[in-house]
């Protein structure tokens, strides 16, 4: 199960880099979407996310969660990469590599 799912963010991962209209028209990364049917492995699309997505991630609560929405905002809207959401974020060193695996930006 836990290669399976692996294996699916790859996929999706690899689609949205290949064509990210296709990406935003299946959803990947909006678990927040109702009626969602492609498997993306779990991933969440940092910038189009609603706060309460961003609890999914271990540690994350809701305050911290809705600080991440006013960082992204104030860029204008959007991270340019996961590493940039991780910086300004300043979210706790044991959570790095859990966003690193399950965040994705499309652009």
């Amino acid at each position: 199960m836990v290669a399976r799912r692996s294996s699916r963010r790859a996929e999706a991962r690899q689609l949205a880099a290949a064509d990210p209209m296709s990406a935003k028209q299946l959803g990947i990364g909006r678990r927040d979407l109702p009626g969602r049917s492609y498997d993306d492995g779990g991933l969440i699309d940092v910038n189009r996310v609603p706060a309460e997505i961003f609890t999914h991630f271990s540690g994350v609560t809701a305050e911290k969660a809705a600080h991440v929405i006013a960082v992204r905002t104030s860029l204008g809207g959007a991270f340019s990469s996961v590493e940039e959401l991780m910086a300004m974020v300043e979210l706790p060193p044991d959570l790095l590599d859990e966003v690193a695996e399950y965040a994705i930006i499309i652009r």
